[in-house]
This record gives C-alpha cells, sequence and structure tokens, in this order.
C-alpha cells in the first residue's frame, strides 16, 4: 500500500517548477499528517505543469495520483484481525445402559417338605389330607381334607441354577444298579430339567460371567460332600 515515502518519491519525479513542488509538497503533507486516499492532480496550466487537490479543468488533467497514508501506529487493520475460531465442542460420551436386572425365580416348598425353583410367583394348590403334611397343623385330623399352597420366595437365579444340575448330577448317580425301566424314567427327567435350565440360566448374568464348565465343577464338589 503507498505511505507517505512513495509520495515524498513523486515529489522528486518530473517537478516542473518551484511552484509545483510546493503544492505536492503540501499535499504530501496532508497524506502524512493522516489524510486517507488523498487525491493529487497534474494539470497543465498555461504550458506549466501543476499539482493541485482538486480536479484539473476540462482538457487540462495530465494524470492523477492517489496518496494513501501510513497506518496509525497502535492500530491494527480491520482485514488482519484475527478472530477466535470457534472450537468444535466434542458432545458428551452417551451413558452406558443399566445393566438387565437378572431374571426372577422363587423357591418353594410343598406341603410334603420337598422345594422346587420356579419364575412365576404363582404357588401351586393341593387338595391332601391332614396325614400327608410334612408339618402337622393344630386342629387338622390326618384323616381331613383340605387344600393347602405352597409357600414360596424369592431367591437368587444362581440357587436355581445350581440346583438344576445338583438334581441331574442326581439322577445320574441313581441310573447306577437301576433298572432299565428307571434308567429311562430319570434319563426323562434329567432331560426335562436340562430344557429348563437351558432355558431360564443359558442367558442370565451369572452364567455369562461363570462358564458352565466351572459351575458344573462346583457342583460335582458340592455333591461329593454330599
Amino acid at each position: 500500500m503507498p505511505t507517505p515515502a512513495r509520495c515524498w518519491l513523486s515529489l522528486k519525479r518530473g517537478m516542473a517548477s518551484a511552484k509545483a513542488r510546493f503544492a505536492l509538497l503540501a499535499l504530501c503533507a496532508l497524506c502524512a499528517a493522516g489524510a486517507a486516499n488523498a487525491q493529487v492532480y497534474k494539470c497543465r496550466k498555461g504550458g506549466v505543469v501543476a499539482y493541485q487537490d482538486k480536479p484539473c479543468p476540462r482538457g487540462t488533467q495530465l494524470g492523477r495520483i492517489t496518496l494513501e497514508s501510513a497506518p496509525v501506529p497502535g492500530k491494527t487493520p480491520t482485514s488482519s484481525i484475527r478472530l477466535p475460531q470457534p472450537v468444535a465442542s466434542t458432545p458428551p460420551a452417551s451413558p452406558a445402559p443399566p445393566p438387565l436386572p437378572s431374571a426372577a425365580n422363587y423357591l418353594c416348598t410343598r406341603y410334603d417338605g420337598s422345594t422346587y425353583h420356579t419364575a412365576s410367583n404363582m404357588p401351586k394348590r393341593y387338595f391332601v389330607s391332614g396325614a400327608q403334611l410334612k408339618v402337622p397343623r393344630p386342629g387338622i385330623a390326618p384323616s381331613t381334607k383340605l387344600w393347602v399352597s405352597d409357600e414360596c420366595k424369592e431367591a437368587p437365579l444362581k440357587d436355581a441354577c445350581m440346583a438344576y444340575e445338583l438334581q441331574i448330577l442326581a439322577n445320574d448317580k441313581q441310573q447306577q444298579g437301576a433298572s432299565a425301566a428307571e434308567i429311562k424314567a430319570l434319563t426323562r427327567d434329567s432331560q426335562r430339567i436340562r430344557t429348563i435350565s437351558n432355558s431360564r440360566c443359558r442367558n442370565d448374568r451369572f452364567l455369562m460371567d461363570v462358564p458352565m464348565r466351572g459351575l458344573r465343577q462346583d457342583v460335582a464338589a458340592h455333591a461329593m460332600k454330599h
């Protein structure tokens, strides 16, 4: 961009008279004082070249010089100001999904004292005699018939899975020395229990964390102690 230095350079070029130099010198001083985009017109008047800050009369203009002032110290041109660039924000991480709740399981006790695991909290009912009750009830004679319901309470599904494996091991143990009919019945019962176990325990968090092989080892150790 032209500065006052170029103004002085223009002053040295083609000066035809002291009057012209004085006129251009005044314009240069105006430019140096802070005038922006000062226009200097080169005119011919009566055979004399003159410089002035107003347009020349028609037919006398030889040229035009645009003098731009230097930037004021301490000020930065607007075009050179760097605005802060927006920083792309990182979207917050999605929260981890909550763990799936374990499937419901209930441990139920029958009237004769035997137990079983179930996913439904709907106790079974039986029509039995007082003599069949594991725990006699006051005022109930052995010959009295009555309706009784299983007593159920919530229990960990792990307990059910362990009970299924224990029952299968017990069936396998009972097959030793059993008759063909008994072996067939025990095998059928083990298959029934295995179907229930595969349905209830295969996708449970307990079996996702503990391999089935390790579970069976624990079950086998438990069976040996009993």
